[in-house]
């Protein structure tokens, strides 16, 4: 892993008692039971990728993975392999959540290189309002060197700081400060 990112926990469970649309709700009495017997075979099913190109122009891979016991549904950069996202499932409606609801609300916050439903987006903003901003506390971030949006992951050959929205757009894997190659 090249690019680096020190990355807050970002396991969401879905929203058991957040009330879904009559389109959401309809969708889900139709299929329920095909996400009953889908969440039956990724239970057994040691990992599966979904064939999900990009969510919000990022691109992804999403797949899923079983360990002890429990299903999660993992988003993860698809160049860089860091987690972006993960969802806890533990039954059909959970699933139907993640896949069908979600996935259509999730927003990338680019500062911590992560995806985050709207609910999440208002906690995260209240972690950073917490730390005390004056001379003596230094804080672990930089500006993208292409964007100029502070972020925090960087590039661990050279230690300059870019983005996962501008680190998708290189083609040559070479740092765009230094030119230096990070696919070492």
């Amino acid at each position: 892993m090249e690019v680096l990112i020190q990355n807050i926990n970002n396991t969401i469970q879905p929203m058991r008692s957040m009330v879904l649309t009559e389109e959401q709700q309809n969708h889900f009495n139709n299929f329920e039971e095909l996400y009953k017997s889908s969440f039956d075979l990724l239970k057994t099913t040691i990992s599966y990728n979904f064939y999900i190109k990009k969510i919000n122009g990022i691109l992804v891979d999403v797949c899923s993975c079983v360990e002890n016991e429990e299903l999660t549904i993992t988003i993860k950069s698809r160049f860089q392999e860091y987690v972006l996202c993960n969802f806890k499932i533990q039954n059909a409606f959970d699933l139907f959540m993640c896949l069908f609801v979600h996935f259509g609300t999730l927003s990338y916050n680019k500062f911590y290189n992560i995806f985050e439903l709207p609910s999440i987006k208002q906690k995260v903003f209240e972690y950073d309002n917490l730390v005390v901003k004056n001379d003596n506390v230094e804080m672990e971030y930089n500006e993208c060197c292409v964007c100029l949006e502070e972020t925090m992951c960087y590039i661990e050959n050279c230690n300059h700081s870019l983005c996962l929205v501008c680190e998708t757009h290189i083609k040559n894997n070479l740092c765009p400060l230094c030119r230096q190659d990070y696919n070492l």
